[in-house]
C-alpha cells in the first residue's frame, strides 16, 4: 500500500487556507498513485481549545463534506482530523474516508490532554476504530493517546497499521518517536505517526517527525514528494511473514491481565 503523510505547516484556525494546501496535497499524492493520504491532528484549524467557534455538527460537519468530495475527486482514501459536536458535547475526532467519500471509521480521542486543559473542553472517546482499505486493517488514534499502550494492545490482534494523527511538540520529539517504535514493537502491526510542522497561533514549535515503524522497530523509508508531504510504502506481504516468524501476540494472556487490571 502506498502511503501519503502530510506534516502540513497549519495555518491557525484558518479552515479555507488550509483546504487549498489539503487538496493540493491530495492531488499531488494521487499523481504518485498513492492508496491513502494522512493529514495531521485537527486538519484544517491546528490543535485549538476554541471549540465553540470552530466546531462542526458531526450531521453536517463541512470538514468532512471536504474530505469526502476531494477523497472522490482524486480517487484516494484519505485521514483528517476536526473538532467535532455531539449532543452538545465537543470531540477530538479523526475520521477514515474511502476513495469513494464513505466514511468507514470515525473515532474520538479517549485521552483528552490534561496538561493543555483540553479535557475541561472536549469529551473522551469511548471506542475504538478499526476499517479496511484495500485489504490493510487500518486503526485510529489521535495524539495523547500514544502514551496509553492499552489502546494499541486492544488493536493488536485487528489491526495491521494504526494511525496516530498529533499535533506534537518539537520539545517531546524524543517520547513521540520512542513511543512509536515501541507501539509497533510491541504490537507487531505498523505505527505510522502523523505530525504537523511549523508554529502555531499559541507560540508552540513542531518539527517534522512523522514516521513509520515496522513491527522489527525498523523505520520504513519515506519518500520525499515536497518539503511536508512524504510517500511510505507498506509492504503487507513482509508484515504477515515478520509476524508469523515471530508470533508474539499468540503468547499474550489477556485473561490475566484483566485480573491485574481490575
Amino acid at each position: 500500500m502506498k502511503i501519503a503523510v502530510s506534516s502540513l505547516d497549519q495555518a491557525w484556525k484558518n479552515k479555507a487556507v488550509n483546504r487549498i494546501a489539503c487538496e493540493r496535497q491530495c492531488a499531488r499524492a494521487a499523481k504518485e498513485r498513492a492508496q491513502l493520504i494522512v493529514f495531521p491532528e485537527m486538519t484544517l484549524t491546528g490543535y485549538c481549545m476554541e471549540a465553540e467557534s470552530l466546531a462542526e455538527v458531526i450531521s453536517d460537519s463541512e470538514t468532512t463534506h471536504f474530505f469526502q468530495s476531494i477523497a472522490r475527486k482524486y480517487s484516494i482514501a484519505v485521514v483528517f482530523g476536526y473538532i467535532a459536536k455531539d449532543k452538545g458535547f465537543y470531540l477530538n475526532r479523526a475520521v477514515l474516508v474511502d476513495s469513494k467519500g464513505i466514511v468507514l471509521a470515525e473515532y474520538d480521542k479517549i485521552h483528552p490532554f490534561v496538561h493543555a486543559g483540553e479535557d475541561r473542553v472536549f469529551k473522551g472517546g469511548e471506542k475504538l476504530a478499526v476499517a479496511n482499505i484495500d485489504n490493510v486493517n487500518i486503526g485510529l488514534t489521535v495524539c495523547y493517546d500514544l502514551r496509553f499502550p492499552e489502546v494499541y494492545t486492544a488493536m493488536a490482534r485487528r489491526a495491521d497499521l494504526v494511525i496516530n494523527i498529533a499535533n506534537w511538540p518539537a520539545r517531546r520529539f524524543l517520547h513521540w518517536d520512542t513511543l512509536l517504535r515501541a507501539r509497533a514493537i510491541e504490537n507487531q502491526y505498523c505505527m505510522l505517526g502523523v505530525n504537523r510542522t511549523g508554529t502555531d497561533g499559541n507560540g508552540v514549535e513542531y518539527c517534522k517527525s512523522t514516521c513509520c515503524y515496522f513491527p522489527s522497530g525498523e523505520k520504513l523509508p519515506m519518500i520525499a514528494l515536497e518539503d511536508t508531504l512524504d510517500l511510505i510504502v507498506l509492504d503487507t506481504q513482509a508484515l504477515g511473514n515478520y509476524r508469523a516468524e515471530f508470533p508474539t501476540i499468540s503468547s499474550r494472556r489477556d485473561a490475566v491481565y484483566a485480573g491485574i487490571h481490575a
